[in-house]
Formats: structure tokens, sequence, C-alpha cells
């Protein structure tokens, strides 16, 4: 044997000794790499692993980051200082170079371009500031530059005979040094109104072309009374004082003036109207609606037109009554399996995004994904032109004196920057350098054994009480470490980077792979992938639809729902909980937590006092047990203090006391209702059906709970119904057995 050829098979040897060490070789070790054209791919895609930090040597490879796929991209302006949650951002109009930031909390900054910062005005003492309130919008009079004079929107507190409660504000400060600064002491409340939950408060202000004071305000769950200013867009005359004491005039034409509607309405039927903007060219009036769950939309405003809330969301009736005279339909809607919370932008009027000219562009907040739209289209349709992902949420947009527009980032805590950024133009990629998005099986992330068996590399998990996917089974892959605990009943939060697949199929036949990639800075990538009727591969699904499967069902493709929970926010996956995968393996003598210690897969020792997830579908457990296990699972995700459900008020998890979860026996109300916060009310007989959590099982829709399925969950409806007629009050529920 020629002494080359010798030393190629003593470094081939060295090298599977090497791997045959490794983690990752043995989580790979079923699948057979003898050959040595095998070998050098395994070798590759390790060191391309290694370059990306992947903990593992793997064959499955993610795409590429979902932001480097839009048409446009993200490029942070006033130098890339970040922000304490800001909220509105508009250009000083005698400094140019200079802007007005407004904070969440209640300051105004002044910042240039060039990332210096200076306070204009303080209003933290006046301002009540919570997850959806606090300073809400700035505008500035058309004569800024001359009389100095802004108008600000916040939720303020009042105190009262029973504990403070939530008003809503639009009042006027004064700056006199040229724009520099604005002092509180000139603060003056031109509106008020009192909130009815935290929900609802004044949410925009905006001059229009004919130099009046356009103000919108949130309704609530349910139509806003005749002398409230709720649900509506009003519009006023600054520049003069009222009759009655106003501080303001009312335009002769405000089409109100002649009904029992308040005098300042110019049109109505909103819900969350949060951002509003006039189109510079036309004078065109668009606002963006937020949806309760079903419709997010878009509407050309009309003078003395209804948008339908609480009658219609969207263009749909929510009642048996649907006349409504005046109703405007909205010009454009998302469904809410594709957008949480539309944020409203402006008409696009600048040069850097030619593509775009006399687009509205616009944004979900959750997701942080931007679309366009030619509104002007007989039926516009909206194109994502910025893919969301993980890493910053949307709370309003901005336009400068040039037309070109910027995104405002604000999110709760523990977001990326908080930064702003100028919304610019990607520069294409010529045809000829254009790929085609590649399949599974073309980014190695299909086992040898197909669709069911681990890709090279991945581990696979198993779950002791898995949640209901529409009647399909789901096989869950991953790769990567996990770094810390948090309690027994909690979610390991996996190190960085990771990459986790789930496949769910129907009679040994997959539908659907989505894959969870967990990035170095610790913000996730979502996508899906629709597998072909041969079962042997499976091609990305560019956004949220719906297609028809071979045996004639439906099946939802929901790429955006996955990033409404796994964000920069929340860095867990959250079936993989210790409860979840402490599941006996092998011959059932070794413990699946234990040997994921063993491994390196999880870093430091198991928490005591972990209990097991009772598996809701054992009819053999007791049946509160079954049912608080079937709340955790489905439920408890989101319903729970630090969930995305929060706001509802109560917490699912199986280890808190029925009666301290909020949500027994209590009828739902119209706070409640507003805020998804339906509750568990202890049922009547004849009225089981009426519980609101069964009213959400049975529902279809973006209604629909357990959120992201579209069939009913036999199985957990039937274990439901059971259990809440058992329960005469709320103190009977019994502490959760393993």
């Amino acid at each position: 044997m020629p002494q080359s050829a010798r030393l190629r098979l003593l470094i081939l040897a060295a090298l599977i000794v090497f791997l045959a060490g490794t983690a990752g070789y043995r989580f790979a070790a079923k699948r057979d790499i003898s050959n040595v054209s095998e070998l050098r791919s395994f070798l590759a895609n390790k060191m391309l692993a290694e370059a990306q930090h992947l903990p593992w040597p793997h064959l499955c490879r993610p795409p590429e980051p979902l932001r480097q796929s839009g048409e446009v991209r993200l490029e942070p302006a006033f130098a890339g200082i970040s922000f304490d949650k800001p909220v509105d951002v508009v250009p000083h109009p005698s400094e140019p170079g200079s802007w007005l930031v407004a904070l969440h909390q209640g300051l105004i900054l002044r910042v240039g371009d060039d990332g210096s910062s200076a306070p204009f005005a303080d209003l933290r003492q006046q301002v009540t500031a919570g997850a959806q309130w606090g300073l809400q919008a700035l505008a500035l009079a058309p004569d800024f530059a001359a009389t100095g004079v802004l108008y600000v929107a916040y939720t303020g507190s009042e105190p009262s005979d029973v504990a403070p409660g939530l008003t809503s504000y639009v009042a006027r400060l004064t700056s006199t040094d040229s724009g520099r600064t604005a002092s509180v002491d000139s603060l003056e409340v031109l509106l008020s109104e009192s909130q009815p939950g935290p929900w609802a408060p004044v949410e925009c202000l905006r001059f229009g072309p004919d130099g009046l004071l356009y103000i919108s305000w949130g309704s609530g769950a349910t139509s806003a009374r005749a002398d409230s200013l709720r649900g509506a867009l009003l519009r006023i005359d600054v520049t003069q004082a009222g009759h009655d004491g106003r501080p303001y005039g009312i335009p002769s034409d405000n089409v109100s003036l002649d009904t029992e509607l308040r005098p300042e309405i110019y049109a109505r039927g909103f819900r969350t109207p949060w951002r509003f903007s006039f189109d510079r060219e036309t004078g065109e009036l668009w606002l963006g609606d937020v949806g309760q769950r079903r419709f997010e939309e878009i509407n050309r405003i009309l003078p003395g037109r209804h948008y339908g809330w609480p009658l219609f969301e969207g263009s749909e009736c929510r009642g048996a009554n649907c006349e409504l005279p005046d109703r405007e339909d909205p010009v454009v809607t998302h469904g809410g399996a594709e957008m949480c919370a539309l944020i409203g932008g402006f008409v696009y009027r600048g040069r850097s995004m030619p593509k775009r000219l006399g687009q509205y562009i616009y944004a979900d907040s959750c997701s942080g994904s931007i679309w366009a739209v030619d509104l002007a289209a007989p039926s516009p349709a909206p194109r994502l032109i910025l893919p969301g992902d993980s890493t910053m949420q949307v709370g309003s947009f901005a336009e400068d004196r040039d037309g070109e527009l910027y995104v405002v980032e604000s999110t709760e805590a523990g977001g990326r920057q908080n930064q702003v950024f100028r919304l610019v133009a990607r520069q294409a990629q010529p045809e000829a350098a254009k790929t085609p998005p590649l399949s599974l099986a073309q980014l190695g992330c299909i086992g040898s054994d197909g669709f069911d068996d681990p890709p090279f590399g991945m581990l696979r998990y198993q779950l002791r009480a898995p949640a209901w996917a529409d009647g399909a089974r789901a096989s869950i892959f991953g790769v990567g470490r996990f770094k810390r605990f948090y309690g027994p009943q909690e979610t390991p939060r996996p190190g960085t980077p990771g990459l986790f697949l789930k496949t769910l199929s129907r009679d040994e036949r997959p539908i659907e792979t989505q894959m969870l990639v967990q990035r170095s800075d610790a913000t996730w990538d979502a996508y899906s992938y629709a597998w072909n009727e041969a079962g042997d591969d499976a091609l990305p699904v560019q956004r949220s639809e719906v297609r028809q499967l071979a045996d004639g069902s439906h099946w939802s493709f929901r790429t955006e729902d996955c990033l409404g929970c796994h964000s920069a926010t929340n860095q867990v996956l959250l079936g993989v909980t210790l409860a979840q995968l402490d599941v006996a393996i092998g011959s059932g003598e070794t413990s699946q937590l234990d040997q994921l210690v063993a491994d390196g897969v999880f870093h430091g020792t198991i928490p005591d006092g972990v209990q097991p997830m009772a598996d809701w579908r054992d009819e053999s457990l007791a049946l509160n047990t079954r049912a608080r296990s079937y709340l955790h699972v489905h439920c408890a995700p989101c319903h729970r203090p630090t969930g995305r459900g929060a706001h509802a008020g109560f917490d699912l998890r199986r280890s808190v006391p029925l009666e301290a979860t909020g949500a027994c026996s209590v009828e739902p109300g119209e706070a409640n209702r507003e805020t998804q916060g339906e509750t568990i009310a202890t049922p009547q007989p004849g009225t089981l059906r009426g519980a609101a959590l069964l009213e959400r099982m049975h529902s279809d829709g973006p209604m629909a709970m357990p959120p992201g399925r579209q069939r009913v969950d036999p199985v957990g409806v039937a274990l439901l119904e059971q259990w809440l007629a058992t329960l005469e009050a709320c103190g009977d529920d019994a502490p959760a057995a393993p």
C-alpha cells in the first residue's frame, strides 16, 4: 500500500475515534457513516455547524435569517441609540436633523440624527404607565416653530372613593425657548374621560391638512355611550375657544353636530385605533384598527361613517342583528392567524423605496413583520416586504420631511434594543444570483428512515402529555444545550444557538414541519414546511395559508403564530418542560431527564420536586388531575403571570389551587371579555355550553382555544365538560396528583 494511502487511512481512523467520543456522534450513532463520501459530508457540515457556533455536529442546517429575505431592511437611526420603550416620534420642525421622541413612562426627549439626546418635557408625575397605557402620542401644532405649542395623549390616575382609576387625557404644552424644552407647568388639559379598564385609552394625535387636530380613542369591548368619546375619531379646532367652556372649538362641518353624539366626533365604530396618518399628497386619512382576535383592519376614514365595532369585526357581523346604518367596510383585513396587532403607518412618498411609492406601509406589532399594500388598487392585496422574527415589536411609524419612513421599536421589557430604524430598500440580487428556497431534504433535515427519523445529529424528545394538534401526531427533534432551570413546573431555557423541529403527521403521512431556530443573539426565527404527497420532502411555506390535503381535509400553516410566543423576551420551548420530559426510555429503567443530564444536554442538576406531567388522555387517572393537566399543557403557556395572556388576569398552571387561578366562579363581564379574560364559570344545569372556557373550545377560527387549532379536540372538550359538571365550588379543587 502506498504511504500516502496509508496516511489517509490513519487520518480517517483518527477522525472516527475523535467523533465517536462526542455527544453529537452519540446522538447520530444509528446513522451509518462507514463510507468515505458520507464521512466527508458529515465533516463538512460539522465545520459549517461550528462556524455557526452550533453545539453539536449535525447535517440539518437552518435557512438564512428571516430578516435577510425581505425586500427592505431596517437601518438604525439616531446613531443606533436605545430608548426606554419609545412610543411616538416626530421631526422637530425648527431644528433640521432633530426629533422629539415620546417614551412610554412620560418623558419626551429631543434627539439628534447624530445620537445626541436631551430632555424636552418630563410628564412622569402626570403619567400612569402600564402594559398598554401611559404616554401614547404627541403632535406638534402646524405653527410650532413660531408658537412652541404641542399636544400629548396620556393616561393618568384619578383618585376615587374605592381605588385609583385610569383616565385618558389630551393636553397642550408650550415651549417658550424656541422648541428646546417645554415645562410641565404649561400643561393644559383639553379633553379627558375615565377608562372602563386598562385597554381603551386615547391612542393617537395628528394634525390634518385642514389644520385641525384629529384624535383617536379606544372603545373597549362594547359600544361607547352617546355622551362618550370612546370608540371614535375626534376632530377639534385648537386655535380657538369654544362654547360651553370648552378650551377648543368644534368645526362647523363635524358630522355629529345634528346627532345625539358628542360634537367632537368625526367618525366612529373603532375598537383600538392605535395609529392613523394623512397621505401628504392626497390628504386621505388612513387608520389601522386592532381587532379583538378575528380581524385586523385598515380603514379609509370618511366623515360621519361607522366602522362597525362592536357589531362588526372586519366585515364580519358578530351578532344576530347586522343592520348598521352608515357602516363603512375596511379596505384591507388580516385574519388573526396572520397578524395579532396591526400598527398603522403611512402612505409612502419618499425616494429610497421606489417599488413602494404611493403604497401604504404598516406592521404587525407582535412579530415585527412589515407589510405594504396599494390601497388605490381595485382589490388591494397586502404584500409582506420584511418577514417578522422575534427581535422586535413595532409600536409606531414616523415620517420625515422627505417622506421617508421610520419604524419605532416599542417592547415592554427584554427587547433587543428599543431603537428607531429607517426603512430602506435592500439591494436587489441579480436574477442569475437568486436561488429558490431550500427544501427540508436539501437542508439535511430529514432522517435516513423518513420523516419520523431524527435527522443526522439531532435528538428525539419524548413528551408525557403532548398537546392536541388537530388530530396529528408530533415528532420533536432538536440540537442544542439547555443552560438553566426555572423550578419544577417550568421550562428549561436553551443556550444559544439551537435548532428544533416538530413534524406533524396523520396516519403515518407527514403534513407539516415547524422549525424553530434560536440565533446567537437569543432571538428566534420560525419556518414552516409543507410535505409533498409522496412524503419524502417538504417545501417552505412563505406565509400563513390554508391548503387541502390528500384526504380532502384542510390544514392551516401559521408561521407567524410561532413568533407570538417565541420572542426575545421568551427564550424557551413551550412543550419541552421538565415535567413533560420525565419519561422512561429504552427498557424503562432510564429516565429521559437523567439521560439528558448525562449526555450534557441539560447543564446542572434537575431541581427537586419535579412532578411528572399527568397524561390528560389517560382515563385511569383522577378526573381533576387530568383536567388540570389539560389546562396546564394547552392554556398555561400563555395564561400565567409571565405569559402572553397575562393581561387576562388568570393563571392556569396546575400548581396553582383552582380558587387562586382567578378563573373560577366569575361570570364574564365587559372588561374580562375585552381582554380575552373569559372565565371558567361554575356551570349551572342546562348552561354548561355557556361556560366561556367551553365556548372557546367549541369555537372556530381565531377565537378558538387552544390557540392555533383548526379542529375541535373531542377528548379535551369531553374531559373539561365532565370536570366542570362535577365542580360545586372552586374550593372543591384538590392538588393535582402526579
